[in-house]
């Protein structure tokens, strides 16, 4: 059966706030997750609970059923079950140094600027951070007067010998209606394809917890999600995935928060 999508509908603004703030990541994850996917796929976000294990992260009642869902986010490159990942370390190496140029733009200039860092795909080591974010910073001291201030202008900086690997290009603005400088990710050049292998990994690596409270549900769901705001959960998404897995899940679910869609891939 070919997957059923649904999506473009409004997401309400409280569930789209950060939940980041309490102690609990990864429950606030999830509880984000699921409400993102209720509202979506039953038009509202309906009552649910986050037990404790041995039990599925989300239990729900469904019509006169009891409704066990796991939930997983997928990335590029960690194995299913594991919470190791280059891609994410690096991401996070990324963020730090956009707040380490940002940090200067508030504290050395008058005027604010928006500031766009094109980071390759390539692993970046925590001892690079602080080399790399002083490299961008000197490019942007001596590339920062091309921007005219007077209007909504900007400048690409792109053949520059001295741009520190892994990035690639630093983009300039100037908008006249920007309270403050803001630095950000300018996006990686290269984005994998999700396919149906790396579903199925994370599906079977979902299943094998169903043992744990088989007798006290009477559907397993999955939803597997692509993590929002996260380039190493970003992947070229076809709406039509060829999924021909076997699994105990009665049903399984796609998410993409930033698209506002759900594939049903069973």
């Amino acid at each position: 059966m070919p997957p059923r999508c649904y999506g473009n509908m409004h997401i309400p603004p409280n569930v789209m706030h950060n939940y980041m703030s309490t102690h609990n990541k990864k429950k606030c994850i999830e509880k984000r997750n699921f409400e993102i996917f209720s509202n979506l796929f039953f038009g509202r976000i309906i009552p649910f609970n986050q037990p404790n294990p041995p039990h599925p992260d989300i239990s729900f009642i469904q019509g006169c059923k009891e409704i066990g869902c796991e939930i997983t986010s997928l990335y590029w490159d960690n194995i299913p079950g594991e919470t190791g990942s280059e891609y994410k370390r690096t991401e996070a190496f990324q963020d730090t140094i956009c707040k380490k140029v940002e940090a200067w733009l508030h504290s050395e200039l008058p005027v604010p600027f928006e500031v766009h860092i094109g980071f390759d795909y390539s692993i970046i080591e925590g001892k690079s951070v602080e080399e790399i974010s002083q490299s961008v910073i000197q490019i942007l001291k001596e590339n920062i007067s091309y921007v005219n201030t007077g209007e909504l202008s900007f400048h690409v900086i792109e053949d520059d010998d001295r741009m520190p690997h892994p990035i690639y290009q630093i983009k300039i603005i100037y908008l006249p209606s920007l309270k403050k400088s803001v630095v950000c990710d300018g996006a990686a050049s290269f984005i994998p394809k999700l396919g149906s292998d790396r579903i199925a990994e994370a599906i079977q690596n979902k299943e094998i917890k169903i043992k744990n409270y088989k007798s006290l549900y009477e559907e397993f769901w999955l939803l597997l999600c692509i993590e929002q705001g996260k380039l190493c959960s970003e992947f070229v998404m076809d709406e039509v995935i060829d999924f021909k897995v076997q699994t105990e899940f009665h049903r399984v679910f796609l998410l993409s928060p930033r698209s506002s869609k759900i594939l049903e891939l069973k």
